[in-house]
């Protein structure tokens, strides 16, 4: 209502009594205080009015709301009409034997079928898949339950042989459950919980940007073996900057083999790709929003955020020099020995650590050989990929609470490497219809067992001819195909060749 009352005298007529006291009351809560000072940038005359007297919000917020439902052709409106509301019935009972065929009257003459002392509507072998789509999708009927919850509710009123299966199939493979329902047992398998360790020191180096304020930004260098960090401080993200850094380090350190960072602007620019190439690096880039890929560096950067508020009142450029200074000449709690000893034999002078060569000694050596060696593993499994062909949705890492959490559906086209895939958006009969994209398999949800074939198309999207005879050549034992015509042995005329046998 902003551009209808800003500027304007405005009354508001409110059963809550909590908002007259929020007006006139002085002394109250820091979010009650930033409501109260929302509410001061409008001219409003606030009134109470009793809650039986006030009718017309009352009535609006109970208003009926419309709903969708699969729609059908014309020809099947007599017993699936137009549905507007959520209150109106999504079928015309009275109609269903309308479409039933000669066995179905014969089995079920009026239309109902009585078992067990229970007396059902029987639905025709014409009508059920959107009997069955229409009641899932009805608010008041099915509200998209699954075969579990909603099965016993369905099958009070319908019922026809064999019912179950098809109750299954085309409620397990209803698009809209998918995107918006969690399905944890369809969660796709993460066979790499980690990644590999590196087989020496300053051999693969995670990257990030760590953002601060407006024009202040750390860029954070981690070696993957030892944990040992580079810090730099920049004003912006460009990519000449980060290789301007990069090369501020490697020059003094070495250049590794690997570097692993995400899918920001300036590690998937031409200047960054370049240096690369130049100085014979393997850029390893993640899987879009999948922070795990690179969380050796989301974790030091969240330790960095704890010192800048413990020391508000230093510089940033210091606090980030501490920081890196403490963590390199520190124990860790993950591994042996500190960082600077599997790259440095600097001693710490704040200690009285006695100067010795950690390549002559031994040391590094030791250190190398406890991680690589000694270290627990995780117990090796055989690792559970996915297909190709198969039907997934992607979650929706971006969705806000009442956005879909997923979207698709999507296909597998490719196994790249460990849990990342290649996949391609399909339609509804599993068509193509964009371009791929690379996924991580933590971000997948598989499609039940009865999406993963395209659907056929069924008889009840069509019209009443669709029972009728199809295009194409007739099948021998169709109902229009002309009988087979007895044949006189005595008047067949014999052919050349071997005469046949009837």
């Amino acid at each position: 209502f902003n551009p209808y009352i800003y500027g304007k005298r405005t009354t508001v007529q409110t059963d809550q009594k909590s908002l007259l006291s929020l007006v006139t009351k002085k002394d109250v809560s820091n979010i009650l205080d930033r409501y109260k000072t929302y509410i001061m940038g409008y001219d409003l005359d606030i009134k109470y009015v009793k809650g039986a007297d006030n009718t017309v919000p009352d009535y609006l917020s109970r208003q009926v709301y419309n709903i969708n439902l699969t729609e059908t052709t014309e020809d099947f409106s007599d017993v699936f009409p137009k549905v507007t509301s959520y209150l109106q019935y999504p079928f015309v009972l009275g109609n269903f034997s309308n479409y039933m065929d000669e066995q179905e009257k014969e089995a079920f003459p009026d239309c109902f079928s009585t078992q067990r002392g229970r007396t059902r509507k029987y639905v025709p072998k014409l009508l059920r898949f959107m009997t069955l789509s229409r009641w899932h999708e009805h608010p008041l009927l099915g509200n998209h339950a699954g075969y579990d919850k909603g099965s016993a509710k369905f099958k009070d009123t319908f019922h026809w042989p064999a019912m179950d299966v098809d109750i299954k199939r085309v409620w397990s493979s209803c698009i809209r459950c998918l995107q918006c329902k969690p399905h944890g047992p369809l969660q796709a398998t993460v066979n790499e919980k980690s990644n590999p360790v590196p087989p020496h020191a300053w051999h693969t180096i995670s990257i990030d940007y760590l953002s601060y304020g407006y024009n202040e930004q750390v860029l954070t260098l981690i070696d993957d073996f030892s944990k040992f960090v580079r810090l730099h401080y920049t004003t912006n993200q460009t990519a000449q900057t980060t290789v301007d850094c990069l090369k501020n380090t490697f020059y003094l350190l070495g250049f590794p083999t690997v570097i692993r960072t995400d899918n920001g602007p300036a590690f998937s620019s031409e200047v960054f790709q370049k240096f690369c190439d130049t100085f014979g690096i393997q850029h390893s880039v993640i899987t879009a929003h999948n922070h795990r890929g690179i969380a050796i560096v989301e974790r030091f950067n969240r330790t960095i955020r704890e010192s800048l508020r413990l020391y508000k009142e230093h510089d940033l450029q210091e606090i980030i020099m501490h920081t890196q200074y403490a963590h390199n000449f520190s124990n860790m709690t993950n591994q042996e020995g500190k960082p600077k000893e599997f790259i440095l034999s600097t001693a710490d002078k704040f200690t009285q650590e006695q100067v010795t060569n950690a390549r002559l000694s031994g040391r590094q050596e030791l250190l190398g050989f406890i991680k690589q060696s000694l270290a627990e593993k995780p117990t090796e499994k055989d690792p559970v990929l996915l297909p190709n062909g198969t039907i997934v949705f992607k979650k929706n890492s971006t969705a806000h609470k009442r956005d879909d959490p997923f979207t698709g559906p999507y296909k597998i086209t490719e196994h790249i490497y460990g849990d990342t895939y290649l996949m391609v958006p399909i339609s509804k009969y599993h068509r193509p219809r964009g371009p791929p994209e690379r996924i991580n398999s933590r971000f997948l949800k598989i499609a039940p067992k009865e999406a993963q074939q395209p659907p056929k198309i069924d008889d009840t999207r069509g019209d009443r001819t669709s029972r009728g005879r199809r295009r194409g050549r007739p099948r021998r034992d169709s109902l229009f195909s002309p009988p087979p015509q007895e044949k006189n042995k005595a008047t067949a005329k014999r052919g050349r060749g071997r005469p046949r046998k009837y």
